[in-house]
């Protein structure tokens, strides 16, 4: 937006109120910029240590980071474009609803569970570190992100 002067300010008002129109004021467009959310709740017994946007062009990405007092910690991602697996994935999941993810991980108790979804943030995972296999699993369905047993 352009700063006016004072003068130029009451000389504009002054035009205005001679003529008994009314000067016409550009409309700016309102940049929509989509926010991505994880729509998981925070694990129980961690508690929420930072959180940080990423610009992803028309959307911003969303990384929240959890831990537990016993050294375990979670990080979700939500819309976050990322391409940082060097191996293959260990499993594919169906997640609970329906959708189909990816389980990576197993070295040094590192996992993490990615998936695609249809919507304009696309991307999002869920890792843990701290995790054997199966408590990972477990912490997944506790979570509602893997169906139970």
């Amino acid at each position: 937006m352009r700063a006016i002067s004072l003068f130029g300010l009451v000389v504009l008002l002054g035009a205005t109120s001679c003529t008994g129109e009314e000067a016409a004021q550009p409309a700016e467009p309102t940049p929509t910029v989509l926010v991505c959310e994880m729509r998981v709740e925070a694990p129980a017994g961690f508690d929420k240590v930072t959180s940080e946007q990423v610009e992803q062009g028309p959307t911003v990405g969303v990384r929240t980071f959890y831990s537990a007092p016993d050294g375990r910690n979670i990080v979700y991602t939500a819309g976050v474009l990322m391409d940082f697996f060097e191996e293959p994935p260990e499993a594919e999941v169906r997640l609970a609803d329906g959708t189909d993810g990816w389980l990576f991980g197993g070295s040094r108790n590192k996992w993490i569970l990615f998936w695609y979804q249809d919507d304009s943030c696309k991307q999002f995972s869920i890792g843990g570190q701290g995790f054997s296999r199966s408590q990972f699993i477990s912490q997944m369905r506790e979570l509602g992100v893997l169906p139970s047993g």
